[in-house]
């Protein structure tokens, strides 16, 4: 159901009718269960100053540098001189010490406080933090490095920009963004309260060029529109958000808000530019109408296949209960332990938002209405063959959502997971005879979900183009050979760094580190801030 609340300025009239773009019947008016979130409403909670721009790279100085100067330009302009973090896993001495040469240029351009974390670093602060802690070195190790040598690992530098951050709010970006704000609402004091896992609509571009045209950049206050959601509560927001559409279709999203009133601890900006994916499958489900833009004829529907360029957004603030959170650009509140990212493969932003319930229950994600630049130092393309690639891309973070999904009790009455005892009920499946079983089955459900929503998008576009509806269909006799397969496909980074008689061992020890971590972070946390009381850091000054 959607229902509206409308809170007019003075001397109009109340509640003008809207069309918040859901072609749905009527808008109700705010039901009594809203109400009494507003009465619960804490306004006290909410982040008051974001004083920390991180930024997460590796061996990429040419890109991460015009990331760097955007933000801090973006905070200068309004009046902000938020420190700068960055954590870096370039493997190269020399490339970490063009990094710590740059950061001092940008430390006197913009007289802001700067941090750095390379290899050097993160091994100083480890043996502060096993004291600390009492937790043992290699699982710290695990969290912050690449022990296992998977040559993949981008989550443990977000690990480290958690424990650097420990205990106050930040802002992260990846180091091939750019601070260039867009606007994408036009009613920007508006919000959407909904209960979508995905909220955000995409629309493909054949090419960069082609979207920087479309494009509406602003300027836009970066830092100040995540502190005014980031630490809120919904009913403070309500309370203070003039327009709100309120859409639920599920009646225990309606028990959770009574029970426990969401809190925002995640705020997300658009990604225009590189989507991000390796694959581009999600075009196929794409709603009108972007559909219709996709399937317009044929020799722009192959050029926005192959270009990777989209724009990725919400039309105005949307808060929901959790779910996508892909790491481009967010704020988060750090001030209570958010979750460890899985340090190796990728994936580690889908596991990320997945995990954020078990540490606070009562999480929520704020969708932003202002998109960023994403452009890689490289222009990025999909391959021709991806009927194939969608067919055969794999990752562990379906097989670790469902390891999660046997191994967490939900807590009664609700609050924080005993991850003590997920950790141990992890160990269990992992070292028992079902392991494969259960990653083949996983592979096996993934494969058929792909399937009936590409049916279902046949069935709902029965007048779509044939070059479209040939090439879904192809996509789908592609993954009925999957259904058959018998054995787990492992993802390409461990196939490509480990032989095959030694991919399901090293699979299992790293989901087993991976929960062991989770069990150990809140630990690992609060060490963290109790040594930066000390003014011990995991960055240093370069």
């Amino acid at each position: 159901m959607i229902w509206r609340h409308s809170r007019p300025a003075a001397g109009a009239a109340p509640n003008p009718p809207a069309d918040h773009g859901t072609g749905m019947p009527p808008l109700l008016p705010l039901p009594p269960f809203l109400a009494a979130c507003r009465q619960r409403a804490r306004p006290a909670d909410r982040v008051k100053q974001i004083d920390t721009i991180c930024i997460s790279t590796a061996n990429r100085v040419a890109t991460f540098a015009p990331a760097a100067r955007s933000y801090l330009t973006n905070a200068r302009a309004f009046g902000r001189r938020p420190e700068l973090v960055v954590a870096d896993d370039s493997p190269d001495p020399a490339v970490r010490e063009e990094y710590r040469r740059l950061l001092i240029q940008l430390a006197q351009e913009f007289s802001v406080p700067v941090f750095y974390a390379g290899a050097e670093e993160k091994l100083a602060y480890l043996e502060h933090l096993a004291r600390e802690s009492s937790v043992p070195p290699g699982l710290i190790e695990f969290a912050l490095l690449d022990p296992l040598k998977i040559g993949y690992h981008p989550g443990a530098n977000r690990n480290a920009l958690l424990l650097q951050t420990a205990g106050r709010p930040f802002f992260c970006a990846d180091d091939d963004t750019i601070c260039r704000p867009v606007a994408n609402s036009a009613t920007p004091w508006s919000m959407r309260l909904g209960d979508a896992g995905d909220p955000t609509t995409i629309r493909p571009y054949e090419s960069f060029g082609q979207l920087e045209q479309e494009l509406k950049f602003t300027a836009t206050d970066l830092l100040g529109e995540h502190e005014r959601v980031l630490g809120s509560d919904i009913g403070s927001l309500l309370t203070e958000k003039p327009d709100v559409a309120v859409e639920i279709r599920h009646s225990g999203v309606l028990r959770a808000i009574q029970e426990n009133v969401p809190r925002i601890v995640l705020s997300w900006n658009g990604i225009a530019g590189d989507c991000g994916y390796r694959i581009p499958g999600f075009l196929f489900s794409l709603p009108e109408p972007a559909m219709q833009r996709f399937t317009q004829n044929e020799a722009s529907y192959r050029r926005m296949l192959t270009s990777r360029q989209i724009h990725r957004t919400c039309d105005r603030l949307t808060i929901t209960p959790g779910g996508y959170s892909q790491s481009t650009a967010l704020a988060f509140d750090n001030r209570r332990p958010l979750p460890p990212w899985m340090p190796v493969f990728r994936g580690e932003d889908i596991i990320f938002g997945h995990v954020l319930k078990l540490f606070q229950p009562n999480a929520a994600f704020a969708y932003q209405p202002t998109s960023l630049l994403h452009v890689p130092e490289i222009v990025r393309t999909h391959s021709g063959d991806f009927l194939t690639e969608i067919a055969e891309h794999r990752s562990q973070a379906g097989l670790i959502l469902a390891l999660l999904q046997l191994s967490a009790k939900p807590a009664s009455p609700p609050g924080p997971t005993d991850l003590g005892a997920l950790a141990r009920r992890a160990r269990e499946i992992l070292d028992g005879d079902l392991f494969e079983l259960l990653a083949t089955s996983t592979m096996h459900t993934e494969a058929e979900q792909i399937i009936r929503t590409s049916l279902a998008q046949l069935l709902a576009h029965p007048e779509a183009p044939a070059f479209w509806r040939n090439d879904l269909a192809s996509i789908i006799r592609a993954l009925r050979t999957v259904t058959h397969t018998q054995t787990y496909v492992y993802p390409a980074e461990l196939s490509a760094s480990r032989p095959a008689a030694e991919r399901a061992a090293v699979l299992k020890r790293v989901i087993g580190l991976y929960f062991d971590l989770l069990a150990g972070w809140p630990t690992l946390w609060s060490a963290a801030v109790k040594l930066r009381e000390r003014e011990i850091t995991l960055a240093r000054t370069p």
